[in-house]
């Protein structure tokens, strides 16, 4: 039988399994990649329904949370600007919008790309979230200047997400995914900030001069 030609069990034949390089495929690998990543979305598929379908014992909790996440955005916003108002967290307002900004374009575009649906019926996609990769990124600079005005506005965050995923706007992926992009547009805005001229907020206090020595004799 000819090289490459692979036999049948009724006795025809046919050209045998080869890649461009020549050499046979490896079956086990053939689609690994995209079955790892369909396994991946439906695990979060389905831990998002199993969040919905036991925050509706509670309507109380899920209506709270859905209103904190709706009203999250125009704080955050409302924030960013007073910081970027008075003098002193100028430069630390500044950095938060460019890195929210930033970061909400990176997910958006990779959204439109994806195409991943939400949960409820939506013209939009929602892999990433943009709200996420906002909010992110703002905590993630409030937190590098005021450790405790982080800690505050990521609790008010993690309280708004988790309201978008109950009332099915998002899956708990695309907030995750959402918190990394925002995260990394906040490190990559930080560390242009110098390069921009904008410094990294107010500079160390500088220590007294020392009294000068009197001459001795």
């Amino acid at each position: 039988m000819p090289v490459g030609i692979r036999a049948r069990r009724d006795g025809s034949s046919r050209p045998a399994d080869r890649n461009r390089s020549g050499s046979r495929p490896d079956r086990r690998l053939r689609g690994r990649p995209e079955a790892v990543v369909r396994a991946i979305a439906d695990a979060d598929r389905r831990l998002g329904a199993a969040l919905r379908s036991r925050a509706r014992r509670a309507p109380v909790v899920v209506r709270c949370a859905d209103l904190t996440a709706t009203g999250m955005s125009a704080v955050f916003r409302l924030a960013v600007a007073l910081a970027i108002i008075v003098r002193p967290t100028r430069a630390a307002g500044v950095e938060a919008a460019v890195a929210a900004e930033l970061a909400a374009r990176i997910a958006g575009a990779a959204r439109a790309r994806l195409g991943r649906p939400r949960p409820a019926p939506s013209a939009d996609a929602g892999f990433p979230s943009r709200h996420a990769a906002a909010a992110a990124a703002i905590i993630s600079v409030a937190a590098a200047r005021d450790r405790r005005a982080g800690i505050v506005a990521g609790g008010a965050a993690a309280v708004g997400l988790t309201g978008r995923v109950l009332a099915g706007r998002h899956e708990p992926a695309d907030i995750a995914a959402g918190v990394v992009v925002g995260l990394s547009a906040a490190a990559l805005v930080r560390r242009c900030a110098p390069l921009l001229g904008g410094g990294r907020g107010t500079p160390p206090p500088t220590r007294p001069p020392g009294r000068p020595r009197r001459p001795r004799g």
